[in-house]
C-alpha cells in the first residue's frame, strides 16, 4: 500500500487536479474524480502487477470495480 499511496494517488491527483483524500472517497464523485480513480487502479494493475482483489481492498472496491476501471 505505500507505493500506491505515496506515489500512484499523489500523482494521478495532481494530474488531474483533484484531492488525494478524493480518490478513496466511499462515492463516485464527480465525473473527474471517478476517472482519476479508473487511473489509479490501472496503474496499479499494470506498473506493480496488483491484483484486482488486492487493489479492490486498497482503494474499498470491489474486485469487479477494478476490473471495470482498468478496461
Amino acid at each position: 500500500e505505500d507505493r500506491f499511496s505515496g506515489m500512484i494517488e499523489p500523482a494521478v491527483a495532481a494530474a488531474f487536479g483533484v484531492p488525494v483524500h478524493e480518490l478513496r472517497a466511499r462515492t463516485r464523485r464527480t465525473a473527474t474524480v471517478a476517472l482519476a480513480r479508473q487511473c489509479v487502479m490501472y496503474l496499479a494493475h499494470t506498473t506493480f502487477g496488483w491484483s484486482h482483489a488486492a487493489i479492490g481492498a486498497v482503494c474499498g472496491r470491489n474486485r469487479r470495480t477494478v476490473a471495470h476501471g482498468c478496461r
